[in-house]
Order: C-alpha cells, then structure tokens, then sequence
C-alpha cells in the first residue's frame, strides 16, 4: 500500500471485494436474515431484479460509512498518546516549528457500527447491523506534528486485519502489510486535536 493508498483509500473500498462479489455476500446475508422474520415477508418475495437493487443499496451504504481511510484510523487512535498529545500542545505554542515523535510499537483498534435500515414502499421491513473492526499494528512510526496538528507519518511498518459483518455474518475479512509514510491532507478538522488548556 503507498502512502496515496493509505490516505486516499476507503476502508470500505479496501475491505470490501469487487462489487458482484460484495452483492452475492449481501444477498446470502439478506436471505439468513429474513428467513424467520415476519416483517421481512415483502423481501423474500422479491424478484431478481429487485434484490440486486436492494443489495446495491446495502453495499452503497456500507461503502458509505466505512469511508474513513487508514490513516484516518491512525490519527483519530493518536488523538489520547501521550506523547502525541504533548507535542499538539507544544506546537501550538511553537508555531510552524515542527515537533517529531517517535513512536515504539503499538496497536489501533476502530470499532465501528451502523444500523441499515430497508425498507419497502415506505415501510420499514429491516434493520441489519453491520460491523467493521480494524485492528492496526505499528512499528517504528514516527509521527510529525505542526501547528497542534499530525500532519505526517514518517518511516515505519503497519499491518492491518479488518473484518466487516451484517447481521453477524462475515462479510470481509483481510490482512494488509503496508509502509507507513503519509503526507496528511486534513479534509476535515482533525480527530488528534487537543483541547488547549
């Protein structure tokens, strides 16, 4: 993975296969799932058609909300590191005077959850749950803070091991060895904020 990859991949996108493969998966979890509920009648009646449009609409909501990337995850895991935190706060006071932090070896953990919810005509006939964990090791990261933001990953390995399920059944689940060196474009305002105080 390259630091483009890192930082403009999805985890959605990386952790979920090509489209027919996610929508057959969909489609076997929307079958277990319905097959004792009774408000779920009007899906098992569904055409061909129909449940395709229905699992390109689970799919397009879980690559929704699984849209954070990597590096986002990393970020948003430093936001309570201490030495991370210390060096937000220095920076602050020490504008554009950047503050280098290495890191020794650790692990991120995201857990992520999300009701979808289906519906029919306007009625509501399902909510699925769908879970995504991601479960990041570092080693030898070096972190760059200016300006009470990280704004850079240096040097260093990461593995990550992701599992994304719907309703308790797995959906995806991969392993990614990858170099960790990103220049970190801030889209939002950052999660590794500090309060300053």
């Amino acid at each position: 993975m390259t630091a483009s990859l890192m930082t403009d991949t999805s985890v959605g996108n990386w952790m979920l296969p090509r489209s027919h493969e996610t929508q057959a998966r969909i489609e076997r979890v929307v079958a277990q799932t319905t097959a004792n509920r009774e408000s779920a009648r009007p899906l098992r009646t569904l055409g061909v058609v129909a449940r395709k449009a229905l699992a390109d609409e689970i799919e397009a909501k879980l690559r929704m909300v699984l849209s954070e990337t990597l590096a986002d995850l990393i970020v948003e895991g430093w936001h309570t590191y201490g030495a991370i935190t210390t060096a937000i706060k220095k920076s602050r006071t020490q504008r554009g005077v950047e503050q280098i932090v290495p890191l020794r070896t650790h692990v991120i953990t995201a857990n992520r959850q999300h009701n979808l919810d289906v519906e029919v005509d306007t009625f509501p006939v399902l909510s699925l749950v769908a879970k995504a964990a991601v479960r990041l090791q570092l080693f030898a990261a070096v972190a760059v803070v200016l300006d009470g933001h990280v704004v850079e990953i240096r040097s260093g390995q990461a593995t990550a091991d992701g599992t994304v399920s719907v309703d308790g059944v797995e959906v995806s689940r991969k392993t990614l060895a990858f170099p960790l060196e990103a220049k970190l474009v801030l889209r939002r305002p950052p999660q590794a904020a500090v309060a300053a105080g």
